[in-house]
């Protein structure tokens, strides 16, 4: 993969397959497509268009046209290599205008052929088409105008053999002329509100267009379907790979599908893997790679036989490596402390409790966790951090919660994918992850003496996103597509006073089966309960003073949890003159 600065205008792959080059602003670069280095640039300044390709001597050529009507040729000597080169900029040898056949006043739009010997340029303000030949090998611009205007342009396309231009406009009309002397052929109704680019079937005079927002079709030039495609969301651009059975279609999902033309079937698709728009794409000549570059200015160079995944298929984990980690379970475990009552003790008096946990007694809290989990290849190992939420109040010992996960992934020293920013190479992306858990469990006490040691078992059910991130912010950050997954897990662990130590194991949907260990701390809220009175307890050796009764209902300070649940607190009041077998029961309401 590739990380430029701004957004890929044009992508081409050589036929020799040696060669990628790339529209960015002004410039062209040049890319080794086995290095992946950056070995050439030519700078244009306001280029429209621009067309690549190799001779057999190993020249490159590339010819590029600006808005101001600039035509330039470039010749580039050339010669693959393992190594990578240092970059070189490149003089054009042959710069001419055709701003003379429109009237100076620049251009619009520009198509080359294939060859780059021939080229059409249309100007909105004129209507003109311009038709111009022979450009490389005679050093000058040999030019025609088509025998009638046209309007609102948006696409034009040179058959394999240069002799016919193809030009869509977005009232709706697809025109085919004569290359040679520019004179109209034949016209059809297409559907242009989409603006998918015309092209030609290679070795045919056969029209690839939209019919419609998710279909397009192949005309042969009387007007005939000869073949339909249908989409599952509206097209972007679609061309025909070399073997002529097979449409690549980019669509508004931001994937591109594969479509076999003879009978329609959707044979797969190549998903994205970044977040923003893919702008350009082109294939190599054997269809067995291509190059898609992206609105952040990433260009990712893909093995078509890996990646091209069937219909309804999850896309290609291995390139995100992103793990969603699953932490949960809680633990209480605070000190009671004194019971508050009045003197009198009232008939309903609120008593505010941070119970010793889920275990003796209901309760709730925030936990807050950090871990380590093992990912697959090629990734290494991911360090998370979690908070979430538990509530033991519904159903003790058994307790629910919520937790939001956030983590990030390490690569491996191995990672098999090459990253470069203008040919340097980058060190491999992280991998972030963010997840929501909805865990279930039950947490108890084995041991009678400390009730501040405790175990507990739990699953969980969670959703989870997961993003590749190159580490850096800006215009040379890359963020990759958005992966969502589901979730569940298992965990067992044990706390020791708010301390809780955890393993567990889950499966997410895209990453399979992972194993994490996770150290945190339950921080406990408190709660309040209400205590009825309706009497039942027994006062000894007669009446008391309000201020004994304090000490009678309090054991070292504080009143225990069996007291408070009991209502085992002695009470006397003089004024109100209880008897000695006068007495209430305690009833516990918790809030």
């Amino acid at each position: 993969m590739l990380k430029t600065y701004i957004p890929i205008q044009q992508l081409v792959w050589n036929d020799a397959d040696t060669l990628i080059s790339y529209l960015e602003q002004d410039v062209v670069y040049l890319v080794d497509s086995t290095s992946h280095a950056i070995v050439g640039a030519v700078e244009f300044p306001g280029v429209l268009d621009y067309s690549m390709f190799m001779e057999e001597d190993g020249v490159i050529h590339i010819i590029a046209g600006s808005d101001s009507g600039t035509i330039a040729v470039w010749d580039i000597p050339y010669k693959p290599s393992e190594e990578a080169q240092h970059t070189q900029e490149f003089e054009p040898h042959f710069m001419d205008s055709v701003a003379d056949s429109l009237d100076e006043r620049g251009v619009d739009l520009l198509a080359f052929s294939d060859d780059s010997n021939y080229i059409a340029e249309f100007h909105e303000a004129t209507g003109e088409l311009g038709l111009h030949y022979k450009l490389r090998y005679t050093n000058e611009l040999i030019s025609k105008k088509a025998d009638r205007s046209v309007s609102h342009v948006y696409s034009m396309a040179f058959s394999d053999d240069n002799n016919q231009l193809a030009t869509t406009s977005t009232d709706g009309k697809l025109f085919v002329w004569n290359a040679f002397n520019g004179r109209f052929m034949y016209e059809h109704d297409i559907y242009a509100q989409s603006r998918v680019p015309v092209h030609f079937v290679q070795g045919t005079y056969n029209l690839l267009v939209a019919s419609a927002e998710d279909t397009v079709v192949v005309l042969d030039p009387v007007g005939n379907v000869l073949q339909s495609v249908t989409t599952s969301s509206p097209v972007i651009d679609a061309r025909m790979l070399s073997d002529k059975r097979r449409l690549a279609v980019l669509t508004q999902d931001n994937r591109i599908e594969i479509y076999n033309l003879e009978d329609g079937v959707y044979l797969g698709y190549v998903p994205s893997f970044n977040i923003t728009t893919i702008t350009s794409f082109d294939f190599n000549s054997k269809d067995t790679s291509m190059v898609v570059g992206h609105q952040d200015g990433s260009i990712y160079k893909i093995d078509l036989k890996a990646n091209v995944l069937p219909p309804r298929t999850k896309p290609v984990l291995r390139l995100i490596g992103v793990e969603e980690v699953v932490v949960e379970g809680a633990e209480f475990t605070p000190e009671i402390p004194p019971a508050e009552y009045s003197d009198t003790m009232p008939e309903e008096s609120i008593i505010t409790v941070a119970d010793p946990g889920l275990f003796p007694a209901p309760g709730h809290g925030i936990e807050i966790l950090a871990g380590v989990s093992l990912l697959p290849n090629p990734h290494m190992l991911d360090l998370d951090f979690t908070v979430g939420y538990l509530n033991a109040f519904f159903v003790h010992p058994f307790y629910v919660g919520a937790q939001m996960i956030t983590s990030v992934g390490f690569p491996n020293k191995e990672f098999p994918y090459n990253y470069r920013l203008y040919g340097e190479p980058l060190a491999p992306p992280l991998m972030m992850s963010v997840a929501l858990d909805l865990p279930v469990g039950i947490a108890v006490t084995p041991f009678e003496r400390n009730r501040d040691i405790v175990v507990y078992a739990e699953v969980g059910v969670g959703l989870a996103l997961h993003q590749l991130w190159n580490r850096r912010f800006g215009n040379t950050a890359i963020a990759g597509l958005l992966h969502p997954s589901f979730v569940a897990s298992m965990a067992v662990g044990a706390g020791w006073k708010g301390i809780t130590l955890r393993l567990h194991g889950d499966y997410d949907t895209r990453l399979g089966f992972l194993f994490s260990a996770n150290i945190g701390y339950t921080v406990q809220l408190p709660y309040k309960k209400k205590a009825k009175s309706s009497g039942a307890i027994t006062v000894k050796d007669g009446p008391k003073e309000a201020s004994s009764v304090e000490n009678e209902a309090v054991v070292d300070g504080r009143a225990t949890a069996e007291d408070v649940a009991e209502g085992d607190v002695g009470n006397q009041n003089e004024g109100e003159g209880l008897s000695k077998e006068e007495s209430f029961e305690g009833e516990l309401t918790v809030h």
